[in-house]
């Protein structure tokens, strides 16, 4: 997610939260599935053998930019974790839900629902916290989705246990 790098956004927390774990963010302004896909087909997390965890949140921008049917972001969302599979088979895969868009009045329930099945307990770990963005006065900056410094602090309260968790080989979730 770009917003990471922003100063009204997310740079306080990433520097604070991700920095020290020698995070790489490779998200992209207006980014949708397809980008992600042509991505990773073409080097993004190639040579990367320390890659642990890859955190994938996607598919808001096919939902309301492209217009796509919730069908078709699933399929998209589906194919960047198999192709994250292939691409980094030893790395694990923490999915996190499709965001909330119009101030949490479209939390993408359903496709986030669908997405939680593919948590296989092995490899991808799927996590919705839309509900904590949805119900924090402020968290969401705009119709679209975009997040603001309190909303990214909630992104990083939400995963970080189980980021420590994938991060260390030798603690099962399941």
């Amino acid at each position: 997610t770009d917003g990471w790098d922003a100063d009204k956004g997310g740079k306080k927390v990433w520097e604070e939260e991700y920095v020290p774990l020698t995070a790489l963010n490779l998200g992209i302004n207006c980014d949708s599935t397809q980008h992600v896909l042509w991505r990773i087909g073409n080097g993004s997390v190639d040579g990367m053998p320390k890659l642990k965890v890859v955190v994938v949140e996607i598919g808001v921008n096919n939902k309301g930019i492209s217009r796509h049917k919730e069908e078709d972001v699933k399929k998209g969302i589906v194919a960047v974790c198999e192709a994250l599979k292939k691409k980094a088979p030893h790395a694990k895969i923490l999915l996190l839900g499709v965001f909330p868009r119009y101030w949490g009045k479209d939390n993408s329930d359903k496709l986030n629902k669908n997405l939680a099945r593919l948590d296989d307990g092995e490899q991808v770990f799927f996590l919705n916290f839309n509900e904590k963005l949805s119900e924090t006065e402020g968290a969401i900056a705009d119709s679209v989705g975009h997040l603001t410094e309190m909303g990214y602090q909630i992104w990083a309260d939400s995963i970080r246990a189980t980021l420590k968790k994938l991060m260390d080989p030798n603690v099962r979730l399941y």
